[in-house]
């Protein structure tokens, strides 16, 4: 059994695990574009990535990938 990962729900054995089904949009796409390119907003993150684009059934498990992931890409200088 995979361990679950609880702030995100997701898997953690478990990076092309597709998290916008309309679009195919994987969850390493995400986290990717999230910390790579900086992104802070579900609306860039749907620019940059059309994750979210379709039904928007996802943009709660979206939300929860850019509080996550934007947070911890921050880092003070």
């Amino acid at each position: 059994m995979h361990e679950a990962n609880q702030t995100t729900g997701g898997c953690t054995e478990c990076p092309a695990r597709v998290v916008c089904r309309c679009l195919g949009i994987r969850e390493d796409t995400v986290v990717d574009a999230v910390v790579n390119l900086e992104l802070r907003t579900l609306k860039e993150l749907r620019q940059h990535t059309g994750a979210g684009d379709g039904c928007m059934a996802c943009h709660r498990l979206l939300k929860r990938y850019l509080e996550r992931y934007a947070c911890s890409s921050s880092v003070p200088s």
